[in-house]
């Protein structure tokens, strides 16, 4: 992409957002500093920054009313990890941490997890519906589309090494009018180039004799049949499992406070736990992703959080309907998020989202009556559903950058860190592929 000169994209954000913007050019990345007047206008700003080609945006805007947050830290002190050596140290304990630690088990390198919590998938590898997505979704050209299809492709084999149950119902994105069927020659197009396994086009007819339960209202459907679904929680912890028989290291209770740098290396990492060193380090630390790239001198790049709130219908639900489905007002070709539907669990239940609200808040999982009132709207697609059927529900914050695309590369700035960041949706899908390729970064990297 075309980087857009700073002088020139200083005056189009100024222009859009206001005088008191102060964008720079730090290191290549676009760092925006001065005060906006509401979180959405600061996550605007972010947004249009992101299309003048710069590597990364740093929003430190201000908001009124608006702190920073600080990372909790846990209340264990020792000194476990004092002195220690690894050859590579993974901050996080996500799905993404979990998949590369299984990966690199394979290597002859003393491996180390740390995971500030007292369990793994404690935060958003936790906290979603288990969709493996079929890749359709994402934008063409990005690594999400990339890592989307690759992971999607894995799954079902690793979990059948793992012993975790993977379902592949698939999923049909259900035209609402009667005019939304002529997209189809272009939801075709986007499949082809995101490389993705198999489409249909359903009648009204197949729809209804496929799913009894549908809404009346419906004029066809959009078939995806390699979308799947399986426990994040249960295949974050086999992986780990698998990963710790083979000999990784698992550290909990332990937060990154510091890192070290030194000759352009990461010399040492403290934590509440001791001060340790090691060879390579990972940066899979989720919503914290960018706080941690600080750490090492090397925070190109800014995290904003969506969250999102999901309900858990009755186990008996899962009998009313065969295949993921959503059934969009718009078919989410240009939208940030894909609108959510209804998901099946391998276990029979049927959930129902996610919303997505931009909020600040990496470990806010409150909730409001409205966004489960917004969510009543899916559960019109299956007309055997209904609120009385729900058990539970839950919300989930996703890690985003502003090119809403992740973030998988070698630091430029530092030889021995490498980032995993801005994992959202579709991150859990992805999370194989991912780990795969950040395992040859650092073995490339131990090597060298």
């Amino acid at each position: 992409m075309l980087v857009i000169p700073i002088a020139k994209a200083t005056k189009k954000l100024r222009e859009r957002f206001g005088a008191s913007l102060e964008p720079r050019d730090d290191r290549g990345s676009l760092l925006l500093e001065g005060t906006v007047p509401s979180w959405d206008a600061k996550i605007e700003a972010g947004w249009a920054a992101a299309r003048f080609g710069y590597h990364g945006v740093v929003n430190d805007l201000m908001v009124p009313g608006v702190c920073d947050e600080a990372l909790e830290q846990p209340p264990l002190r020792d000194g476990a990890l004092e002195g220690a050596y690894f050859d590579v140290a993974i901050v996080g304990g996500g799905v993404i941490g979990a998949a590369l630690a299984r990966e690199l088990a394979r290597w002859e390198l003393s491996v180390l997890v740390l995971e500030k919590e007292y369990d793994l998938a404690v935060h958003t590898s936790g906290r979603n519906d288990g969709m493996i997505h079929d890749g359709f979704a994402a934008s063409p050209g990005t690594k999400k589309a990339a890592y989307n299809v690759r992971g999607n492709r894995l799954w079902e084999p690793l979990c059948r090494e793992l012993g975790i149950e993977f379902k592949r119902p698939g999923s049909l994105v259900i035209f609402r009018g009667r005019t939304s069927a002529i997209a189809y020659p272009l939801m075709v197009a986007r499949a082809k180039e995101n490389a993705v396994d198999g489409w249909e086009y359903w009648s009204r007819a197949r729809l209804r004799a496929e799913e009894p339960n549908v809404h009346p209202d419906q004029h066809g459907a959009f078939f995806l049949p390699s979308a799947g679904v399986l426990s994040p929680y249960k295949a974050t912890i086999a992986l780990a499992e698998n990963a710790a028989a083979n000999g990784v290291r698992f550290s909990f209770d332990t937060c990154l406070l510091s890192m070290g740098v030194e000759g352009g290396r990461v010399a040492s990492l403290r934590t509440n736990r001791g001060e340790f060193r090691a060879g390579v380090v990972v940066n899979a630390a989720g919503n914290w992703a960018d706080v941690v790239a600080g750490m090492a001198g090397d925070r190109f790049f800014s995290l904003h959080q969506r969250c999102g709130t999901e309900l858990i219908l009755d186990i008996n639900t899962g009998a009313t309907q065969r295949h993921i489905m959503s059934m969009p007002s718009l078919l989410q070709v240009r939208s940030k998020t894909k609108g959510g539907g209804l998901v099946l669990t391998p276990e029979g239940n049927v959930l129902a989202g996610p919303t997505a609200r931009e909020r600040p808040g990496r470990e806010d999982y409150s909730t409001s009556a409205a966004e489960l009132r917004e969510l009543e709207r899916h559960l019109k697609i299956n007309t055997k559903l209904s609120l009385s059927q729900v058990i539970s529900y839950f919300a989930g914050v996703r890690p985003c950058s502003y090119e809403e695309d992740f973030i998988i590369e070698k630091s430029r700035r530092v030889a021995n860190l490498v980032h995993a960041a801005g994992i959202q949706s579709p991150g859990l899908a992805s999370a194989p592929a991912i780990a795969a390729d950040l395992a040859a970064m650092v073995v490339d990297i131990a090597a060298g």
